[in-house]
């Protein structure tokens, strides 16, 4: 026998048979295919095992998710159903706005040297141009200035009629300076009183609101641009204390002018000044307590009338009364003494 077979003891089989017997069991089944097979088997269960609790979770979570949806939809509606009953305040549903940055900061730092006033006059104005020469030259040169003062030292027109149209133009342009001027300052006042009515406006809906939620001014019910919004118990409320804000203001800068010391007010403290003119005005409860007190006092009037009997008529002494008549009388008096 060759010296590279292997013979196992106990049989004379070639090593090719004996590897191939080694892969078969008693019953001469493949050995490796059943594990194979079985291994096979136990990942398909496993994965359908996994597939199965994945899409149980899935459902599970989307269940999860739908009742939340329906809970959180409940919720939203029950709290506008409650807004809906207590009402709503004056800045309920509005977004705070970015005002855009102004431009004169910018223009401060394109020229320096200029106030925004001069800037403006500077750029609404048209140079003069004039001619003339400089010292003794004889030579013609051509200006464009806004004043004399910027022509050369030593500056001459080329003759009379140059000066005079000169001096006519330098005129017309000085009044055209001063109007520009009043006509940028009016601009200017009438963009501070918008910004400072603005900012007052939005002051007052900040005052409004708090005091509405602080219960002291009635939430308003109905919707604007409706038919009873200026009925609204609290609308009616805040249209009044504005109206006595505005004589308030418009009494302190009259005597602001007459020389006492500038005060203006909000809603805040315009509407403590008209609770103490007006303390039933807005708070319901004090209305209905100043009602009964009332009716209380009219029953009590009833009750303790006073008596509707005449008052007995007195002598009196008059003339023509005889010596008898007044003796009579005197009698009358001493027996009601």
């Amino acid at each position: 026998m060759p010296q590279d077979d292997k013979v196992i003891p106990g049989l004379n089989l070639s090593p090719e048979l004996a590897a191939k017997l080694d892969n078969l069991d008693d019953n001469l089944n493949p050995i490796n295919e059943d594990l194979v097979e079985n291994d096979k088997k136990d990942t398909t269960e496993q994965t359908e095992a996994e597939s199965t609790e994945t899409t149980e979770e899935t459902e599970t979570t989307e269940e999860d998710g739908e009742e939340q949806t329906e809970e959180s939809e409940t919720e939203e509606e029950a709290g506008e159903g409650e807004g809906a009953d207590e009402g709503y305040t004056i800045d309920e549903g509005e977004e705070e706005t970015e005002e855009e940055p102004s431009n004169s900061t910018e223009e401060a730092k394109a020229n320096p040297n200029l106030t925004p006033e001069q800037q403006y006059i500077l750029d609404n104005l048209t140079a003069i141009t004039v001619r003339g020469t400089i010292g003794d030259s004889t030579e013609v040169k051509e200006y464009q200035v806004y004043s004399p003062e910027y022509l050369p030292q030593g500056f001459k027109y080329v003759d009379d009629r140059e000066l005079s149209a000169a001096n006519k133009a330098f005129s017309t342009l000085e009044n055209r300076a001063v109007q520009l001027q009043n006509d940028y300052r009016t601009q200017e006042s009438t963009k501070s009183a918008a910004e400072f009515k603005k900012r007052e406006d939005l002051a007052d809906r900040q005052d409004i609101a708090g005091l509405q939620r602080d219960g002291k001014i009635p939430r308003f019910k109905a919707q604007p641009n409706t038919a009873d919004f200026d009925k609204d118990p609290g609308v009616e409320l805040v249209q009044e204390v504005l109206n006595f804000k505005e004589s308030q203001n418009q009494k302190y800068l009259d005597e602001f002018n007459a020389g006492r010391p500038y005060k203006h007010i909000g809603f805040d403290e315009a509407f403590r000044m008209y609770q103490r003119d007006n303390p039933t005005k807005g708070n319901p409860a004090q209305t209905k307590e100043d009602k009964e007190r009332l009716d209380q006092a009219k029953r009590t009037s009833k009750t303790n009338g006073t008596t509707t009997k005449p008052e007995q008529q007195k002598a009196r002494v008059h003339s023509g009364m005889s010596s008898m008549d007044l003796e009579n009388l005197l009698e009358s008096k001493t027996a009601d003494w």
